[in-house]
């Protein structure tokens, strides 16, 4: 990636620069930010006072503005002296009116020591927030395992609870769950009831009410036996209430049709009952 610092857009406009740009032109002024470019690109910052007047006089090869002209660019930069004779650096004295700093061994900026602290600072935050990217990333990951994971579990669940039913279904047993048989003798109850019978046992029909209690709410079946004896199933077995299948092998609901209160039944067939849309032989 390639480095950069800040520039101000005002910066022509400072009182030391236009002194530069006035004694030295605009070539001066573009002699500074070259300078200013060598000092960024050094790890302290800094340049020795030797290597500043290498480059002034190496860049100053490109302007044709006279033999004093390096010396100028040096004095206003860096308060320097040199000797015209050769062009050698003698002194720099540091000034509060140059646009660089020096202590008579190295040339600085200010600026730029500001600039360097930054960068190194928004370095740091990079590389503290790629950091924490990194974490986030990979908690994402492990997130996303753990879910993909229980949802793998969930489905594993729910084939086998699917297996067990299937099973079951070949089978045509169901076996009752806990709290099943007391709700098995209630029914028995409101079933005596309603059709004034006797009935102790509800073995005849264990398997079945296990079933339809997968499909209705045990209050569902109770109004359902009430119902029905306004319905075709009044008189009838309570095995019939609770069949799964007509002796065609068809599936049936009668629970669902006493709870929906069906009435009609066919004059024509007094042996077949209407379910919705639906005909099931008895």
């Amino acid at each position: 990636m390639t480095n950069y610092f800040s520039h101000d857009q005002n910066a022509i406009q400072d009182p030391k620069m236009m002194v530069l740009l006035s004694k030295c032109g605009v070539g001066g002024v573009g002699i500074y930010w070259i300078i200013i470019e060598i000092l960024h690109q050094q790890k302290d910052g800094k340049i020795t006072l030797e290597a500043f007047d290498e480059y002034i006089n190496f860049y100053c090869s490109f302007e044709s503005r006279g033999t004093d002209y390096p010396s100028k660019i040096k004095q206003v930069l860096a308060g320097a002296k040199q000797n015209l004779a050769n062009n050698n650096l003698l002194e720099a004295k540091p000034s509060n009116e140059n646009l660089l700093a020096t202590d008579g061994k190295f040339i600085w900026s200010e600026r730029v020591f500001k600039n360097k602290k930054n960068m190194e600072l928004l370095a740091e935050k990079r590389a503290e927030a790629g950091k924490l990217g990194g974490l986030s990333k990979a908690k994402g990951k492990q997130n996303l395992a753990s879910a993909s994971k229980s949802q793998a579990n969930s489905s594993k669940d729910l084939a086998i609870k699917r297996k067990e039913k299937k099973r079951k279904e070949k089978n045509n047993t169901f076996v009752l769950r806990e709290g099943q048989e007391k709700e098995l003798k209630e029914i028995l109850i409101i079933w005596n009831e309603v059709y004034k019978q006797n009935l102790k046992s509800f073995r005849a029909i264990e398997s079945n009410y296990a079933y339809w209690r997968e499909v209705y709410e045990f209050n569902e079946i109770m109004q359902a036996i009430s119902n029905s004896k306004e319905t075709w199933l009044s008189g009838k077995p309570i095995e019939t209430f609770f069949r799964r299948k007509n002796p065609n092998g068809e599936l049936v609901d009668y629970i669902s049709q006493a709870l929906n209160i069906i009435k009609e039944e066919s004059k024509e067939n007094p042996k077949v009952a209407i379910i919705g849309e639906g005909e099931y032989a008895l």
